[in-house]
Parts: C-alpha cells; structure tokens; sequence
C-alpha cells in the first residue's frame, strides 16, 4: 500500500517517544507528544507540518491514544487543552483509551471539540483480576505495606512473577523501594527507564508512582498494590489494568488507612471519579460490578463470570482469606527460624560472625529468602 499515506499517532506520555518528523520523506506512521501537537505557537510547530502532509494529499487520520488523559491531566498539563487544535485538520479523528466513564464522555468532547462523534465501546471487565482492600490503623500505611511487601517480594522472585506497588508521592516511592532494596519508578528519575528494563530482567517488586500508570504491557505481572487510597477510579482501573497483559491471575490490592477514604471523599465531593473509587473501596457491593458500573454503564459482577471473584463474592472471599492465612503461615515459619538464628557467616557492618540484629541487614534479608524457599519447597 504505497499510497496508504500518513497516519499521526499522538501521544500523551513524554518518556514513550522521541517527537520525530521528516517533511521530505515522511513515514507511514508519524509518532507526537501530546504537548506539542496541539501547539500553534513554536516554530516548525507540528500542526504546520500536518498541514503540509495534507497539502500533499498524504494525511489520512490523526490518532489520539489514552484520550482521557486530556480530560484528567489538563489542570496540570495544560497543553493538552491545545489538542483541540487538531481539529483544524481536514482528516478523520480517532480517540483511544480504554477508561472513559460514559458520564464523561461529554467533557471529552467539549474538550475536543467532537460534538458528534461516535463511541465504539467494549468491557473493560478483566476476568482474571482479583480485587482486595486491606485496612490499617492510621498512619501505618507504609508500615504496614513493607511488611506485606517484603513478604510478597519473596514469594514473586521465588515464583519468577513481577508486581508493582504504587504510591502516592515520589518521596514514599523511594523510601520503599530503598527499604525493600528493589526498583523504583517516577518521572523524576532520570534513570527510571534502565531501572524499568532490570526489574523486567530480575522479576519481582517495582515501587511506582503514576508515571508507570498508563502506556506499558508487560507480561508476567500478578500482583498489584496501592499504598492508599488510588486518585481515581480511572487510576484505578489504569494501573490494576497493568496486571495479567498476558492472561495471568492478578491479586490487585488496595491498602488504605482506617478514615482515609471517608476524609477524601467529603473534601472531593464534586469529583465524580473520587466518588467512584471511594464507593469501589467503602461499599458492601461486588467490587467488580462498582468499577464496570462506572466506567461501562453496565453493571457486570463477578458472580456474572466464570472468575474465583473479589473479596466480597463467594469464592473470593474464601480465597483471599486462605491466600492470607497460607502466606502469614509460611512467613511466621520464616520467622521463627531466624529466631534461632544467633550468627550469620556474611559480613555484617565490616565484621564476620556477627550477631543478627532485629533490623533486617543484607545478609538477613538474603538468608530470610533462603529459608522461605526451603519452606515452600517442602509443602509442595
């Protein structure tokens, strides 16, 4: 197909592309950046660039991908607003995105201009996503996420399977990551992407912010954890949609302090996708049917489906309380070895045949994965 012309992708995630345009011999397919698409001002501006394409009779369609994204990041990306501006191309225009609530499709619209456009909607119900809350007491989130961290970081490199904990802010990112001695991820990092490409390496834990929210597929990964409450149910659903790319089972849990959510959802009482995460994480409802409910319109639970379910239906809820007293057990029997343990044979703090301290050191954590794969290995 020779003459099949110019595709434009735009993207909204900087770290995914290199912006790249040639006017003498232009590509099949033309890859931007969501902030400079939109942008009439610079110049060489890209929309200057489409409109040559056109001229030529080459441009036959502009692609938006993750579109909601111009919806929920424009108070802080407010180029995005410019997008817009596409419109001023004589071409077809195609959103994208797989979490677009339909209560607000109209915002997406008036955003883009689109009063008229046609929605082609499918489920966004993942079967083999198992959904969880756990609570603790306030201010013992990242405590209490350690523990179940390392313990789960264990468990996953023993099995050759990755996940990833998502926090709230970039401080809280790193300081897990450093306490469990795994990757982390934020936009900040300029070394986020030799990091993102070792833990896709090594397997298990990635600490993350947002950043690692949207835009990426990787397989392998079966569990996922956010430490508080997630921004948004669009997050959400982003961000747990990072778990079973390629059919796994994922246990996707949210740990939330006791009153965080109500607190968060009477300061955003205005925001729809609050709301909605809040009523996903507080309601006595099939977690499932919460979450299709908002961002289908139709309400598909897990009793709807040939899946083990959330925490709150059937065979979820007695799945997820044997999957925790199975992993509590074994990680009490890893326990009470290391309290047997009076020396370790590495060097510890520049001295051999040190005591073990209560604080877990290098060699403890090393000799800790050991006996739990001796554990596992002997009740299979």
């Amino acid at each position: 197909m020779d003459d099949a012309g110019v595709t434009v992708i735009v993207v909204l995630h900087r770290a995914l592309i290199e912006d790249k345009h040639d006017e003498s011999s232009p590509a099949a397919v033309v890859v931007v950046s969501a902030d400079a698409a939109g942008d009439t001002t610079s110049n060489g501006n890209f929309l200057g660039y489409a409109n040559m394409l056109s001229g030529k009779g080459l441009l036959r369609r502009v692609v938006v991908d993750e579109c909601h994204l111009v919806i929920t990041l424009s108070d802080w990306r407010p180029k995005l607003a410019l997008l817009k501006n596409l419109r001023l191309l004589p071409c077809p225009i195609v959103l994208l995105t797989a979490t677009l609530p339909p209560v607000r499709e109209g915002e997406l619209a008036t955003s883009m201009l689109l009063p008229c456009a046609t929605y082609i909607r499918a489920s966004t119900v993942w079967p083999n996503t198992q959904y969880y809350v756990s609570w603790c007491e306030r201010g013992k989130a990242q405590e209490t996420a350690l523990a179940m961290c390392r313990r789960q970081q264990q468990l996953l490199l023993h099995r050759g399977e990755k996940g990833v904990v998502y926090c709230r802010s970039k401080q809280q990112c790193e300081e897990l990551a450093e306490a469990l001695r795994c990757a982390c991820y934020h936009a900040s990092d300029i070394e986020r992407v030799e990091r993102l490409k070792q833990w896709l390496l090594d397997g298990g834990l990635i600490v993350a912010t947002s950043a690692l929210g949207t835009g990426v597929d990787f397989p392998g990964i079966m569990y996922i954890l956010h430490v508080g409450m997630p921004w948004s149910m669009i997050d959400y659903a982003q961000e747990s949609g990072r778990g079973g790319r390629a059919g796994e089972r994922v246990d996707a849990v949210v740990l939330v302090e006791k009153g965080e959510v109500e607190r968060t959802i009477k300061q955003k009482s205005s925001d729809l996708d609050v709301q909605a995460i809040g009523m996903f994480i507080i309601s006595s409802g099939c977690r499932r049917g919460l979450m299709s409910g908002y961002l289908d319109g139709r309400r598909v639970e897990c009793n709807d489906l040939e899946t083990a379910g959330c925490d709150r239906c059937g065979e979820g809820v007695r799945g997820w309380q044997d999957e925790q007293m199975e992993a509590n057990a074994e990680w009490q029997q890893v326990q009470e070895v290391l309290g047997y343990i009076t020396y370790c044979n590495a060097n510890v703090s520049g001295k051999r045949n040190a005591r073990v301290s209560e604080t877990p050191t290098f060699c403890q954590d090393h000799l800790s994965l050991y006996l739990l794969f001796h554990v596992l290995s002997t009740r299979s």
